[in-house]
């Protein structure tokens, strides 16, 4: 299931790097989609845990389905040290992103016991959702904006509106995980891991703002904005370290992510919507 996850995740890369980027959209959406319907069908049929790593499987199959149709632009041949050296802050600012989203999972099963642990992960797994929708929307969208701001200089009322439009997408995901957070979770993991309930909603808002970073991120990597890097480095940083001063139980560590995931979304938004120097003159 790995390996097959791992295919579509590279062909992914070859068509972002020739600027087709609909496909990859369209893509992570499948995957994303494909994952979850698979994973309720496989494991209320009696699967469990295999069922849950089949459906890895089956979304991997979706998501490669909208690139096996097309294929990327063929381009002039790069190396990939060439290619990591050049977007080396890119790199980086996009790893310390991924450790954000998931580092609370990590600090849950220091923090509880095995079964509230557990429900906590199962929530958080739940919320990851929102990120998925919203990102996979944003991708579709975030290269244009990027492209016509280095053009421009100054474009600051597309990205409003493309962070709008993740926030409108995410609002209905969220609402869901909030007034059925229960049911949710017993529906898609049964009734032994539906214990954090009351932090599913906090951990959905939580993914809601990281995929408004996330976009706002990328953005300010586009047009060069390389203290953007520092600003999720900090973020990584901080993350344990608020989380290990909340009381040890599933609500109190969602409260702290969700004040962690404004913090960092209100920042890199600042930082992505600040005029360039060229500009103000």
């Amino acid at each position: 299931a790995g390996v097959l996850a791992s295919a579509p995740a590279l062909w992914r890369g070859a068509f972002q790097s020739a600027g087709r980027y609909p496909p990859v959209a369209a893509s992570l959406l499948l995957e994303g989609a494909g994952r979850l319907i698979a994973a309720l069908v496989l494991v209320q049929a009696g699967l469990g845990v295999a069922g849950a790593v089949v459906a890895v499987a089956a979304g991997a199959l979706a998501g490669a389905m909208p690139l096996a149709l097309r294929s990327p632009e063929d381009g002039a041949p790069v190396r990939l040290r060439a290619l990591a050296a050049a977007n080396a802050a890119g790199l980086a600012a996009l790893t310390l992103c991924a450790l954000i989203q998931h580092l609370d999972v990590v600090i849950a099963q220091h923090r509880l016991d095995g079964a509230a642990a557990g429900a906590y992960a199962a929530a958080a797994v739940a919320s990851k959702v929102v990120v998925w929708v919203a990102i996979g929307l944003s991708l579709a969208l975030l290269p244009e904006l990027s492209r016509h701001a280095r053009r421009a200089g100054d474009d600051r009322g597309r990205l409003a509106r493309t962070l709008a439009l993740v926030a409108l997408v995410s609002a209905p995901l969220v609402l869901v995980c909030t007034v059925a957070a229960g049911p949710v979770l017993r529906l898609v993991f049964g009734s032994g891991l539906d214990g954090a309930a009351t932090a599913l909603p906090w951990l959905a808002l939580a993914m809601a703002l990281f995929a408004c970073a996330a976009v706002a991120v990328q953005h300010a990597l586009a047009i060069g904005r390389r203290t953007v890097v520092a600003l999720v480095a900090a973020a990584a940083v901080a993350e344990p370290l608020v989380l290990r001063a909340m009381d040890a139980a599933a609500p109190d560590l969602a409260h702290g992510v969700v004040a962690l995931q404004l913090a960092v979304a209100a920042a890199a938004i600042a930082l992505a919507m600040r005029p360039r120097p060229e500009v103000r003159a």
